[in-house]
């Protein structure tokens, strides 16, 4: 009872990492041992909020445990949004948890696992971490949505349009897809200023079984597109790498972009990379001395 007491109040090494100011508090596995990760990702879901609360940082969008892998990955990434809720994948959060390992390390290129699959990393010449992610998914189930809920449903073979009325009655369009988690992109002529207005009614939109992150976005010529995104449990973001996904997947349906686009986002710009067998993220990435969280 005494150690287990002992070891729920013990303050252990976190460091803050970013990718265009989406930014987390890492907690690396095998440097604080496997009872105080398990620890971790026991409480995670439920001490999320206390622990970001407690960090003073208003910037951070959540918390992310990188545990041992059993299956050959460097790590897994365990993520959870700023309000507890898991989530299955944080492009932002890969390309930091990369340069954790390259700094702690030496790792030049490697990979690690989420919920959405496993990541292959590697470091461009000019600093840059770039990331895999999987193939976009298209259909009903990967994405989480719920075509009763939903005004109108059309499918032609890639990102689902989708119709949805809002409770005041106005209706809103977009493209719905999974880049390992859920995705709501709104596609608009101009640059979208000022609140997220539909962010959070649209994020719990009753046509999305475990909510949806919403990108709005806008094109800026043929190589680049303007991004905002609400993201799910965390509200709007600086960046999001997976809706820098996604939103390339639907720029390229809408004849916006080639293979390659680069997303403009609040927080900088994050590259993304357009393939058959799955998608490249390319962005910077920061780490800032460690710091603690109390259990």
């Amino acid at each position: 009872m005494l150690a287990s007491a002992f070891v729920e109040t013990r303050a252990i090494e976190a460091v803050r990492g970013e990718g265009c100011g989406n930014a987390y508090l890492f907690v690396d596995g095998p440097t604080v041992g496997d009872a105080i990760t398990s620890l971790v990702e026991e409480r995670g879901a439920r001490d999320t909020p206390r622990w970001l609360d407690a960090s003073g940082d208003a910037s951070l969008d959540g918390v992310i445990l990188l545990a041992p892998d059993r299956d050959g990955a460097d790590r897994r990434a365990i993520v959870w949004n700023a309000d507890g809720s898991r989530g299955e994948v944080c492009g932002n959060g890969l390309r930091a948890a990369a340069l954790l390992l390259r700094e702690r390390f030496g790792a030049e290129r490697g990979a690690l696992r989420s919920d959405a699959g496993v990541h292959e990393f590697a470091f461009e010449p000019d600093g840059r971490v770039a990331v895999g992610l999987p193939p976009p998914r298209f259909d009903p189930d990967a994405i989480g949505l719920v075509p009763a809920a939903c005004a109108g449903v059309a499918a032609d073979g890639g990102p689902l349009e989708v119709e949805l009325e809002l409770e005041d009655g106005a209706r809103v369009r977009g493209h719905a897809l999974s880049m390992g988690n859920p995705h709501l992109v709104l596609d608009h002529l101009e640059p979208i200023v000022g609140v997220l207005a539909t962010g959070p009614t649209l994020e719990r939109h009753a046509a999305f079984a475990n909510r949806v992150n919403v990108n709005y976005a806008w094109p800026l010529g043929r190589e680049r597109i303007g991004l905002r995104t609400f993201e799910r449990g965390s509200g709007e973001t600086a960046a999001c790498g997976s809706g820098a996904c996604a939103t390339a997947v639907v720029a390229r349906h809408l004849g916006w972009c080639d293979d390659r686009v680069v997303l403009a986002q609040p927080g900088g710009e994050l590259e993304v990379r357009l393939r058959r067998d799955g998608v490249t993220l390319v962005g910077p990435a920061t780490l800032a001395p460690p710091t603690t969280l109390r259990l």
